[in-house]
């Protein structure tokens, strides 16, 4: 195991806002996805009100909501 990263609090709360995921925050800070999390859920913890990000599945149901509404208005106008 290699030495654990050193990740700058202010620029992981700056980074972490302007960002859409945690993909997002990974990317950009050269970071996996679990380091990111790890330090969302410390920071959470001493106190520092870091948002949640929106759970990318509830697009999907949306899209899919749209999408059997479609075929409804489709089954009902070749009636």
């Amino acid at each position: 195991m290699g030495v654990p990263t050193r990740i700058n609090n202010r620029e992981f709360v700056i980074t972490f806002i302007n960002s859409e995921s945690a993909e997002d925050v990974a990317k950009a800070m050269n970071l996996t996805k679990q380091q990111v999390s790890m330090k969302a859920v410390y920071l959470r913890k001493l106190g520092v009100r870091l948002p949640k990000f929106m759970y990318r599945g509830k697009d999907r149901r949306l899209e899919i909501a749209q999408l059997n509404s479609l075929i409804e208005k489709h089954k009902k106008a070749n009636k």
